[in-house]
């Protein structure tokens, strides 16, 4: 599921918790529905143990045609909550194509000669990290970087590798 989509439906689930006319409600839980089963799926062909039942349950809330009847405070939670855990889990049930962008990406890397990966990585720190003093400081001599223990580098050094290698 494209992040657009995800990002969206979070952002239909939030409002949904003001007082709106109704029709919006009904599209609400059109869409609230067909995001939460579609993730349902994809969390559960990803072999997640718990969010399938999350999703599937929520998709159940939210179906727009056996309608369960909630006092509008208990829709109020429900909404923000469900938002919530949409924005929380939003890399469990991304794009498949943002997958297999980032395995042809890693495929690419990998087929360079060290050299190369020295030479992108150096790059990476004066382009990028030069905008972070401490990150900077911290990576600018080292060029044996391993940004394995780090998320907030792997997700920059992934973006800067989409954006030099084409991905």
């Amino acid at each position: 599921m494209p992040q657009a989509v995800i990002y969206i439906s979070a952002a239909m689930l939030f409002l949904g918790s003001i007082p709106l006319p109704y029709g919006y409600y009904m599209l609400l839980r059109l869409v609230a529905c067909g995001v939460f089963a579609y993730a349902a799926f994809v969390s559960y062909t990803r072999k997640n143990q718990t969010l399938p039942w999350v999703y599937g349950l929520l998709a159940v809330l939210f179906n727009p045609l056996i309608k369960i009847h909630l006092p509008k405070e208990v829709w109020m939670v429900v909404d923000v909550g469900a938002g919530i855990l949409l924005l929380a889990t939003a890399n469990v049930i991304g794009s498949e194509i943002e997958q297999e962008e980032g395995l042809v990406i890693r495929e690419i890397y990998n087929s360079l000669s060290p050299e190369e990966k020295c030479n992108l990585k150096q790059e990476f720190i004066r382009t990028v990290l030069k905008d972070d003093p401490s990150l900077y400081k911290r990576y600018k001599n080292d060029n044996k970087i391993s940004f394995k223990n780090d998320n907030k580098i792997k997700k920059l050094f992934y973006e800067f590798l989409r954006d030099k290698l084409g991905g």
